[in-house]
């Protein structure tokens, strides 16, 4: 039928399929039974743009849908059936809608504790990105729709991502950043791929063939569709032939025109052209369902639940959690009147309902006396506030403290400056600390946060960005109707000084990651390095006791089992690591890695065998061109965190004897003594890196739109940043607190995310409202070309046939 279709269609009429029209669906041919394929942003809900809706940005203005629990929250849970069952919800509110491709999830890896978009990413390990993101895509697609895995690949920063050039070995590659890709490709089938925005290792990733036709397509047996990120497509005739299929969001002439052109000058076989084009077709085919409606109250209880397990205590001194439900508490934070539950940027819902801080309290039957303490939207401290704030918390003697990161210095569309709490909540906590004050501090965001005053706190619950339940979910957990079931998918360093090549990050376009395999967890276990919380920390209302180990081979598997039991008096669930190192290799590894856990439920004083399953190839490095096992003596680890196996087995397998190389000589001396120079880097990757040159002219298409600075450059400039100004200015009036919070957010995003977008990008991510040839003028004129300016912004792209 798909090929019948096909044989109708003219060479115009396949390019248009291939690039996008409208902001969220494909281009339909009616005549010729070619029907549109709907998508919706994600990962954590719907964001179905309100077509009659009037935000500046188009971000902001949604339908009501569900708000689930950010990434990081859900990978927090370590429990796939949780992701799947998230998927499976969001499937339901898909197929209510008529969407066919919801562009989620994200499983980037999270590389740096600065990156802006951690929040929406899982885990900074591979294996648990990729658990739970084939968990949620299995769920999703159970409904019939097509999830789209982004962003493909080595999207490690938010600052550089549209111009970016992530520089990486082939085993970090391979065993860091590709690997959750892999597992979910592998595991789950999803519908599609969206490639990421920046380059890898000098090719953009929507025309890298490397990534997509070697790797994605040749290795991993991938069949569907491989679409760009928005405005992310670079050159249409080579994003063709390295197996991009779909430019997104499309509606750009000079792109319908690039592909008929390529064809018939044979830069592009018509017959890659045709498969294109076919997968679009089987996509869409396969997508094909009715509406029907959906419960969203019952949505509701799986974001609950996902609240409730993703979140994680960090410290409990003396036991000062659960509170006492009949005591009256004493609230301080403007997070506790602002609620954060989601992150900001192309993720950024209007969720259907919601339940506050202020409302579940109230619904418990809690009281409590609140005063603000600081301004959540402002990072300067209040001494006015601050002096009230400290006199009730004298007088009370205990405070319940709401703090973390806003959405003005964390979201999707730029990196954090630092690590730090803003200054007026660490200005707050050292004067309450100071005067001998006990605080329960509830920490909300998506990231890491130095914690130097972690010794004078007495509690600390990380409840990151728990959805539309997120108001109840900290309630139930810091009153103990819930045990804290959720461990880090993320390690805290002490300081962002101890993150290595942590000054490099992000410097320029040119990223090199030299800390190679060495990422999170991997690296601080390696050196030895102490952390405030390690990778898979997380404490519990109850306590467990891990004994009697068994480790055998049996086939192509290592099977490991223990005991575990529930030493106290309430119900709870555990998650059980198990870790591998090798002792005696000849190659460079991280001390251990993770390479299986399970999420159990054990009643007060229930004891049960626990067994993990490991496929032993799982146990692989990659090392020229392929992963190879190597032979010899492994050591098996088991326990509740990266830093705590009280359980440690040995296993000894076949495979192949590795020998040492220039790479292992190197990463060795840098496990050492902490640097790499450059010069090392580039001779180990083979290609040395360019000194980029800000503010470098002529401006080209890829230059970043904040480093004009020619006359006409910077009248462009202000007026692109403006948009995202006066939409934030705008919102400051809205009288609705929840519409204002969200607008005033997604004003924010835009006009922190515009200086580091491209004129290419920009054009192409537009929908058709700045046309190429628009583009193209605006940069002879930023280049001080003023008549070749107008020249082009006149000329009109002509239709090729």
């Amino acid at each position: 039928m798909n090929k019948e279709t096909l044989e109708k269609l003219t060479l115009r009429e396949k390019a248009s399929i291939l690039v996008g029209h409208k902001t969220m669906s494909t281009y339909p041919i009616p005549k010729k039974g070619v029907e549109p394929i709907i998508m919706s942003d994600g990962p954590n809900g719907l964001r179905l743009e309100n077509p009659d809706g009037d935000s500046l940005t188009g971000v902001s203005d949604s339908l009501p849908t569900t708000c689930f629990p950010v990434g990081v929250t859900l990978a927090s849970t370590w429990n796939k059936n949780l992701a799947y069952h998230m998927g499976e919800a969001i499937g339901e509110e898909a197929v209510n809608f008529g969407v066919d491709l919801l562009l989620g999830p994200a499983v980037n890896i999270q590389r740096n504790p600065l990156c802006g978009r951690n929040f929406e990413y899982l885990s900074e390990d591979p294996l648990l990105s990729g658990t739970i993101g084939a968990g949620y895509v299995s769920g999703l697609q159970s409904k019939g729709l097509g999830a789209c895995v982004k962003h493909f690949a080595c999207n490690s920063n938010e600052k550089y991502r549209f111009v970016g050039d992530s520089i990486v070995d082939e085993r970090a590659l391979h065993e860091i950043y590709l690997k959750p890709f892999e597992i979910i490709a592998k595991q789950a089938s999803p519908r599609a791929f969206m490639t990421a925005y920046n380059q890898v290792n000098g090719s953009y990733c929507s025309e890298n063939s490397y990534l997509i036709e070697k790797t994605l397509r040749g290795q991993w047996g991938f069949d569907g569709v491989v679409l760009t990120d928005w405005g992310g497509m670079v050159h249409r005739d080579i994003a063709l032939n390295a197996g991009c299929d779909l430019e997104m969001p499309g509606m750009v002439e000079h792109n319908i025109n690039s592909i008929v052109m390529a064809v018939k000058e044979g830069r592009v076989q018509e017959e890659t052209l045709d498969r294109s084009v076919l997968r679009l077709l089987e996509l869409k085919k396969r997508c094909r369902q009715e509406k029907k409606p959906c419960d969203f109250s019952l949505h509701y209880q799986k974001a609950l639940d996902i609240a409730l397990e993703g979140a994680v205590l960090l410290k409990n001194e003396n036991g000062i959690l659960p509170l006492k439900k009949e005591k009256k508490h004493l609230v301080i934070g403007g997070l506790f009147a602002t609620m954060r539950y989601q992150g900001s940027g192309s993720s950024l819902l209007n969720p259907i309902q919601i339940k506050t801080h202020q409302t579940a309290w109230q619904e418990m039957g809690i009281d409590y006396e609140f005063v603000q303490g600081y301004d959540e939207a402002e990072t300067a401290p209040d001494q006015a506030m601050e002096r009230k704030a400290l006199a009730k918390a004298i007088e009370y003697g205990q405070a319940v403290f709401f703090g973390g990161l806003s959405d003005y210095l964390e979201s999707e569309g730029f990196d954090r400056e630092d690590m730090k709490l803003p200054a007026n909540q660490l200005s707050l906590l050292e004067r309450l600390v100071n005067v001998g004050v006990k605080i329960v501090l509830v920490l909300f965001g998506g990231s890491p946060v130095e914690l130097q005053i972690e010794g004078g706190i007495a509690a600390i619950l990380d409840m990151m960005l728990p959805g539309e339940a997120g108001g109840e979910a900290t309630a139930k957990l810091l009153f103990g109707d819930v045990s804290p079931s959720g461990k880090l998918s993320q390690s805290w360093p002490m300081s962002y000084e101890d993150v290595p090549f942590g000054k490099e990050f992000a410097a320029n376009p040119y990223e090199p990651y030299k800390e190679s395999v060495f990422v999170g967890y991997r690296y601080y276990a390696t050196v030895e390095k102490a952390v405030r919380y390690p990778f898979g920390y997380g404490m519990s209302y109850s306590s467990f006791t891990y004994k009697d180990l068994l480790v055998e081979c049996k086939g192509e598997c290592i099977e490991v089992s223990f005991s575990l039991q529930n030493n106290g008096v309430v119900d709870a669930k555990e998650i059980a690591e198990v870790y591998v190192g090798k002792k005696d290799s000849h190659i460079v590894r991280p001390k251990l890695e993770l390479k299986g856990f399970t999420k159990i439920a054990l009643a007060a004083m229930e004891r049960q065998r626990v067994a993990i399953s490991i496929p032993k190839k799982n146990l692989s490095v990659f090392i020229d061109g392929a992963f190879r096992l190597e032979e010899g003596a492994y050591e098996i680890y088991v326990g509740p965190s990266s830093d705590c196996l009280p359980l440690q087995g040995e296993v000894v397998l076949s495979g192949e004897a590795l020998l040492e190389q220039d790479y292992d000589r190197e990463y060795r001396s840098f496990l050492q003594y902490g640097t790499m120079e450059q010069a090392t880097f580039e001779r180990l990757i083979g290609r040395a890196i360019p000194t980029y040159a800000f503010d470098k002219k002529p401006y080209t298409l890829e230059t970043p739109i904040g480093e004009f600075s020619t006359f006409f450059g910077k009248i462009f400039k202000s007026a692109v940043c403006g948009v995202g100004l006066r939409q934030f200015k705008k919102a400051k009036k809205i009288k609705d607190p929840l519409l204002r919070e969200r607008e005033k957010k997604a004003g924010w995003f835009v006009y922190k995310l515009m200086p580091y977008n491209s004129l290419r990008s920009l054009s192409f991510s537009s929908s058709g409202a700045f046309p190429y040839p628009i583009a193209l003028g605006i940069l002879e004129l930023s280049n001080g070309h003023f008549l070749r300016g107008i020249k082009a912004m006149l000329r009109k792209e002509k239709k090729k046939e």
